[in-house]
């Protein structure tokens, strides 16, 4: 964790990080357990490079978790989300 220089990453610096994801990264790394973290649109964009026909929905209760994301880019479904919400996004990510 304090090997890599951050700073260069999309993520940037850990101090600049949201509490949220401090916080996660903190119980990933006290964890006795395998785990990973998924963490945002960068996330999706690699998802994306990687294998384009894969759908892709978002997720998120957080505005600025997709501020930096393109009209349309990806599906998104903002929390607290209804059945009806799940049903059109992945109506529209999966037709």
């Amino acid at each position: 964790m304090r090997a890599p220089d951050w700073s260069t990453s999309p993520l940037g610096s850990p101090d600049r990080w949201p509490q949220s994801l401090r916080t996660t990264v903190g119980l990933l790394l006290q964890s006795r357990f395998p785990m990973f973290v998924a963490w945002g649109s960068e996330l999706a964009r690699e998802i994306r490079l990687r294998y384009p026909t894969l759908p892709v929905v978002l997720t998120t209760g957080y505005v600025e978790a997709v501020a930096d994301m393109k009209d349309g880019e990806f599906g998104l479904l903002v929390k607290p989300f209804s059945l009806e919400g799940l049903a059109e996004a992945l109506g529209v990510a999966v037709p």
